[in-house]
C-alpha cells in the first residue's frame, strides 16, 4: 500500500471526509471499470461502486486493519455486483410448492414490526462483540470475504479467524436466545443465515 493511501486510511478511520474524497477519487475509476466488465451497463456499475464506498465509509474504523486494500476493494465490487445481478434476476415461483404458512406471513401486519425489532436486536448483538471478533465477523458476514482472505488481510492464522468467528456466533446466540425460547431451531437457522 503506498504512503498516500496509508495516510488516507488512517484519516478516514478518524472521520476525515477530505481523506475519504481523495481515497474515492483514487479508487473510483478503476473500480468502475471493473464493475462495467461485470455488469456491462453504466448505471448499475455506478450504483454498485457507490454502494461499496458507502460500506467503506460506514465501516471506516475497520479500514486500517486491512492489509491488501486493492484486493479488498475489488473483491467488494465483485460481491456487490453479484448481489446486484442476483436481485435483478427474475424469480420464478411454483405456486404448488408455496407453503400456506409462508403466505400467511406476508399478510400478518405485525410481522414487519417483529422483523424490524429482530434486526435491531441483531445489530445490537453484533455491536456488543469484542473489537477483534466484530471486525472479523464484519469482514466475513457483511463483506463476504472467506476465512483465508480475512486471515491474509489481518495477518492472522485461519485458526484464529475461526476462533474469533466462533466467539462472535456464540455471543450473538446468547444475546438473541431470549427471543427464541419457543423455537431454538429458528435461532440456529437465523445464525446460519447471518
Amino acid at each position: 500500500m503506498n504512503t498516500d493511501i496509508k495516510k488516507w486510511v488512517w484519516a478516514i478511520a478518524s472521520d476525515d471526509e477530505l481523506a475519504f474524497r481523495l481515497f474515492f477519487d483514487h479508487y473510483y475509476p478503476r473500480l468502475y471499470g471493473y464493475a462495467i466488465t461485470l455488469l456491462m451497463s453504466h448505471s448499475p456499475s455506478e450504483e454498485v461502486v457507490s454502494d461499496v464506498f458507502i460500506k467503506v465509509w460506514r465501516g471506516r474504523e475497520r479500514l486500517p486493519a486491512i492489509d491488501n486494500l486493492d484486493h479488498y476493494m475489488f473483491r467488494s465490487v465483485k460481491n456487490q455486483a453479484l448481489n446486484y445481478l442476483e436481485k435483478k434476476s427474475p424469480k420464478v415461483v411454483d405456486l404448488d410448492e408455496v407453503n400456506a404458512n409462508e403466505i400467511k406471513g406476508f399478510i400478518q401486519p405485525d410481522l414487519s414490526m417483529l422483523n424490524k425489532e429482530l434486526a435491531s436486536k441483531i445489530a445490537e448483538a453484533i455491536d456488543s462483540l469484542p473489537p477483534k471478533s466484530r471486525l472479523i465477523f464484519g469482514l466475513i458476514k457483511q463483506d463476504g470475504l472467506k476465512y483465508k482472505e480475512v486471515a491474509d488481510q489481518l495477518d492472522l492464522s485461519i485458526k484464529t479467524v475461526e476462533n474469533q468467528m466462533n466467539i462472535a456466533v456464540k455471543k450473538i446466540r446468547e444475546k438473541l436466545k431470549p427471543y427464541f425460547n419457543d423455537n431454538p431451531q429458528k435461532l440456529y437457522t437465523l445464525l446460519l443465515s447471518l
